[in-house]
C-alpha cells in the first residue's frame, strides 16, 4: 500500500509534480531575452544574456523556476 501524503498517496504525489505549471506572460527565458536585446544590441549573446539574468537573481530583483518546453527543463524568470 502506498504511503499516504495528506489526502494523496505518494504515487499520486510524485505523479502530480510531472505535471509542470504553464509558463505565465510575465516570465521568460534567457532565449526570449536575447531575441529582445538583440533589436537594440546586435552583440546580444547568450553567455552575456545568461549572466546578465544571473546577476539579476542573485541581487534578487528576479525570481526563477524551472519549467519542461519541448522536453526539455528550462528556467524562466520574472520581476521579484
Amino acid at each position: 500500500m502506498a504511503k499516504k501524503i495528506g489526502n494523496l498517496s505518494s504515487l499520486q504525489f510524485a505523479l502530480s509534480q510531472l505535471v509542470d505549471e504553464p509558463q505565465q506572460d510575465d516570465e521568460f527565458s534567457v532565449m526570449d531575452f536575447v531575441d529582445e536585446a538583440k533589436k537594440t544590441d546586435p552583440k546580444m549573446t547568450y553567455t552575456i544574456a545568461k549572466n546578465r539574468i544571473g546577476s539579476m537573481c542573485e541581487n534578487n530583483t528576479l525570481t526563477k523556476r524551472s519549467i519542461r518546453r519541448n522536453g526539455t527543463m528550462i528556467n524562466i524568470y520574472k520581476k521579484a
